[in-house]
């Protein structure tokens, strides 16, 4: 039964929005500033089909068609037949944009010629072949016409893409190209570092895992002869580590598994990597002081039989001047030394030993700090 009331009118009695029929496809009808009907449509680019004719005792001469490159920027192409005199006029708010031809001109030498002048004109991109010229870079602009000219165009828009609906600065709503890449689809968890990122519907997080940093705080006193190396015994009844275990001419290469577990002042838990190896030192004034961290691995459990010693690398070297008992010297190391056998991580129950040695005898104070992470 046929009803009056425009709310109770069933679906296929109501007729679309207002100039439906003749918005742009991928529009959105909105109430813009001026509080008119408007309909706001996405951007696109255009691609116009040129099909040329001949011609016959400069009958093309002053014909032309017309291109938008853009909302502002608009050409009429027009033609100059050799040996016409009149002189062209473009439209109000269009630029003239001249291909001269003979008489007679083919429709393929016309589509060629015209496709060289456009192909100087701006943005615009133009191919010809026989007597069709096909003509790019239009972006969101009124489709190119014929104007005055016997030439068939045809166009076809596509819509740009991972757009928005958003307000500009003066609160006018448009369409806008997406900051992230458009709706989200998918996600995934490529990667461990950098910012996440969001393309074609795909939002990737990286999997951020949480990187602890170790921290190893390190005091001990010297008294050490020259030409040996040293390494801090354990601390016992003082709590007090000292450089006196004696572990060879200075410039060990290897050290007895004994004294990799008495003098290490670290045992590593999980894999790792040495950050910085830094501190500070007082002792007798002028006395020379030759600072080395050592790496030492070796296999758990031992073979057997276990071996009598295992090499070191000597990762890090600092040699330092003291200056008197109240003027401290200071160190910071955060390059190491690789050494064949050893990965650039430290391996789970790797060790790390800290050695002294001088050349001429020195007394001496050190407060350090291991970083790993």
């Amino acid at each position: 039964m046929a009803t009056n009331f425009h709310s109770e009118l069933p679906n296929d009695q109501i007729h679309s929005p207002k100039d439906f029929s003749t918005a742009n496809k991928s529009s959105v009808a909105i109430k813009n500033l001026q509080s008119e009907l408007e309909w706001s449509k996405a951007n696109y680019t255009t691609v116009s089909t040129i099909k040329t004719t001949a011609d016959a005792y400069g009958t093309l001469h002053g014909t032309y068609f017309s291109v938008f490159l853009n909302s502002t920027t608009k050409f009429n192409v027009y033609y100059k037949v050799t040996g016409e005199t009149s002189t062209f006029v473009p439209d109000p708010g269009f630029t003239a944009v001249e291909v001269a031809i003979n008489a007679n001109e083919t429709p393929t030498a016309i589509a060629v010629k015209t496709t060289t002048i456009l192909n100087r004109t701006s943005t615009l991109v133009a191919t010809s072949s026989t007597n069709y010229i096909t003509l790019s870079g239009m972006t969101s602009s009124e489709d190119s016409i014929a104007s005055v000219s016997p030439f068939f165009i045809s166009n076809v828009q596509t819509p740009v893409g991972n757009e928005v609906f958003q307000t500009d600065s003066s609160g006018n709503i448009k369409w806008a190209a997406s900051s992230g890449g458009g709706a989200v689809t998918s996600l995934t968890t490529t990667g461990t570092t950098g910012a996440s990122t969001l393309g074609s519907g795909v939002l990737n997080i990286p999997n951020y895992s949480p990187k602890p940093y170790l921290s190893q705080n390190i005091e001990a006193y010297g008294n050490i002869s020259a030409g040996i190396e040293y390494g801090m015994n354990n601390a016992q009844y003082n709590s007090e580590h000292k450089f006196s275990v004696n572990l060879g001419a200075t410039g060990i290469t290897t050290i007895t598994p004994k004294n990799m577990v008495t003098t290490s002042v670290w045992c590593t838990p999980l894999p790792t990597t040495l950050k910085s190896f830094n501190g500070w030192m007082w002792g007798v004034n002028n006395q020379i002081v030759t600072l080395s961290l050592l790496r030492v691995k070796l296999n758990c459990p031992l073979p057997s039989p276990a071996p009598s010693t295992t090499p070191v690398c000597r990762t890090a070297t600092i040699n330092l001047t003291l200056k008197g008992n109240n003027t401290p010297v200071c160190f910071a190391i955060s390059s190491f030394l690789s050494c064949s056998g050893f990965t650039q991580s430290l391996a789970v129950n790797e060790m790390l030993v800290i050695t002294a040695s001088t050349t001429t005898g020195a007394q001496f104070s050190l407060n350090s700090n291991i970083l790993l992470g």
